[in-house]
């Protein structure tokens, strides 16, 4: 049986949907090759690409049929053969939606209630309809992954179907969003080096430890939870570290992307030049990192 989608695009569709032009055939190619049906993958979230998490490919969903099976699909020149429902072959410029089947997969965080007297469990929706996820390929390349970016188009609970009663995510591929991404832009250092954190106009600070840093993103650490209770998820606040064997300090702004008890991950969003914040440029990422790299308890996670 045939399982419909509504679409919730409008008929202004964005320049980079996969639904705007003709789908071509090197670019199905790819995705059908990197991003098979069956094939365990893993995504992340908006510009969370430290937090990349395991998930599956269940189905594409061609023209609002659903195919679960590779076997179903055979791409010859110019055409786009569904074999099984279907008995005549779907050309490429009548494909009118393309989409990749996920589950859906609830997420949670600690947060302090109002009152601030304890931690209670909040559930996240990492899956809302316009989110980017991008997709992460297994690849055999010593250095480069591929990736893709999407769009979520919709949730559902499937009603029939080998994945009856199942929630999944429809996610749209980007027509430019297939790329070869180097391992080592995003490479991660492990380290245990001192810092200061304070909110932004104050001066008292209290000690805490940077334990993973990547790019923009970092991992601290505090000895107990009375600096973080004052926090919440987007909240900014400045921290400061010496370069090893150095009188340099740098000064940063970092808001909360993820929040526990003694422990966030930051997005570095600032970094303080003479006596205001300033846009960090790359030059200031390359420096913090060439900092940690000296520091002896530092070392790259491959």
């Amino acid at each position: 049986m045939i399982k419909l989608i509504r679409s919730h695009h409008s008929e202004d569709k964005s320049k980079n949907s996969a639904l705007d032009s003709l789908l071509p055939l090197e670019y199905l190619q790819e995705i059908l090759k990197l991003f098979p049906i069956g094939q365990c993958i893993q995504h992340f979230w908006e510009y969370h690409n430290e937090e990349a998490e395991n998930t599956v490919v269940l189905a594409y969903c061609i023209n609002k049929q659903f195919i679960y099976s590779m076997s179903d699909i055979s791409l010859e020149e110019d055409q786009f053969i569904l074999m099984g429902d279907l008995d005549n072959p779907v050309k490429l410029s009548d494909i009118e939606h393309f989409y990749l089947i996920v589950p859906y997969v609830e997420h949670h965080q600690l947060e302090y209630s109002r009152n601030r007297t304890h931690l209670v469990d909040v559930p996240i929706n990492n899956y809302s309809l316009g989110n980017s996820i991008t997709l992460l390929s297994p690849s055999t390349e010593l250095r480069c992954e591929p990736q893709l970016d999407s769009t979520v188009i919709r949730i559902m609970t499937l009603r029939e179907g080998i994945y009856a009663n199942n929630k999944v995510v429809a996610l749209e591929p980007l027509i430019d969003g297939l790329e070869h991404v180097d391992r080592r832009t995003f490479q991660r250092v492990e380290t245990d080096i001192e810092i200061e954190a304070a909110a932004r106009k104050s001066k008292d600070f209290v000690d805490g430890r940077l334990v993973d840093y990547c790019e923009t993103t970092a991992r601290l650490q505090f000895d107990d939870d009375g600096f973080l209770s004052n926090y919440h998820v987007g909240d900014e606040f400045k921290l400061q570290f010496q370069a090893y064997q150095s009188n340099q300090y740098f000064i940063l702004l970092a808001e909360i992307q993820k929040l526990r008890a003694t422990e966030c991950v930051v997005v570095l969003t600032g970094i303080r030049k003479g006596r205001r914040f300033e846009e960090l440029e790359n030059v200031d990422l390359l420096a913090i990192k060439a900092s940690l790299l000296q520091h002896p308890k530092t070392k790259p996670l491959h």
